[in-house]
């Protein structure tokens, strides 16, 4: 429904603010679908480094959205 079509537009406009570093671990992880160990691997990371980045990463992700969304109403 409408709904969904506003949260899947908030989640593309706060997706593309995300840039560099965090926009390639975001897009390896949940674009392309690797493993935790693939993106340790390519990267040179530690597994929790990656992990944290990725939870800061939705966190902010979930600010934005919410914050587009409530613009919206």
């Amino acid at each position: 429904g409408e709904e969904d079509s506003d949260l899947a537009d908030a989640m593309r406009e706060c997706v593309a603010r995300v840039d560099g570093e965090a926009r390639e671990l975001l897009m390896s992880r949940y674009g392309e679908g690797r493993s935790m160990a693939e993106i340790c691997a390519s990267t040179g990371k530690k597994h929790s480094t990656v992990t944290m980045k990725l939870h800061r990463l939705r966190l902010a992700l979930a600010e934005c959205v919410a914050g587009k969304l409530a613009q919206a109403k």
